[in-house]
């Protein structure tokens, strides 16, 4: 637990946060340690805000700028330049938990037929077993190595479920930058269309065939891999 705490303020590396900063974080954590019970990520919030378990490391100070609420170190002299920082986490950590549950929630209906264990890492068991991580594209930029250690290691195919974006850019870097990382450890990247309510392939398929009908757009993988290859040269 006092390793998941220090990791998670190591990685956020700011004196001032937000809540919803730290529940991110801490799930990207939490995969990187191969630590996946779902209660683990309120423990961490509660050693860091409220009760903490290394005083070095808790933000106990309290105010809120426009309706959001930031915690701080106490007695550290906070710069504006942190708080800017600190309020675009802020607004990349809503977006993400304000999609969670929908994304949840439509891996639950895509894996209807398999049984469900909750966690960090959702698995779904059934006639093979699928291990889903939830995030944002900008993350998995950054953990991209992370879930490739951690899918060598995932007895069963993994995914990466992430919400739509406001433009394809960020998916076209992606794809030009890691699709074959990713492709050569077995990694499936699937998107939540959060106004549709359904998922589509990004990279790479199930291999239970029957679960291919259940995406909206069945062969938007293999477009992708055909049309982007040429295309995604020209992003830098």
């Amino acid at each position: 637990m006092r390793e998941v705490v220090l990791r998670v303020a190591e990685k956020i590396g700011r004196n001032v946060v937000t809540e919803e900063e730290v529940e991110r974080v801490c799930r990207r954590v939490l995969l990187e340690l191969n630590l996946c019970p779902h209660e683990l990520v309120d423990e961490v919030k509660r050693a860091l805000l409220n009760e903490p378990v290394t005083l070095s490391t808790f933000y106990s100070d309290r105010f809120e700028i426009g309706g959001v609420r930031y915690y701080a170190v106490h007695g550290v002299k906070i710069e504006k330049q942190e708080i800017e920082v600190a309020y675009r986490e802020y607004a990349k950590s809503r977006r993400f938990l304000d999609s969670l549950e929908l994304m949840e929630r439509l891996a639950d209906k895509f894996f209807y037929d398999y049984s469900l264990r909750e966690g960090v890492v959702r698995e779904y068991i059934g006639r093979r077993k699928y291990g889903v991580f939830f995030t944002l594209i900008e993350d998995l930029f950054e953990d991209v190595r992370i879930h490739a250690r951690f899918a060598s290691r995932y007895n069963g195919e993994y995914v990466v479920v992430v919400p739509t974006e406001e433009t394809p850019l960020p998916f076209i870097k992606f794809f030009k930058n890691y699709s074959e990382l990713v492709n050569s450890y077995g990694i499936k990247v699937w998107v939540a269309d959060v106004d549709r309510e359904s998922l589509d392939p990004f990279i790479g398929y199930p291999r239970d065939l029957k679960l291919l009908s259940r995406f909206r757009n069945p062969e938007l993988a293999t477009k992708v891999a055909s049309l982007w290859r040429v295309k995604v040269k020209e992003v830098d």
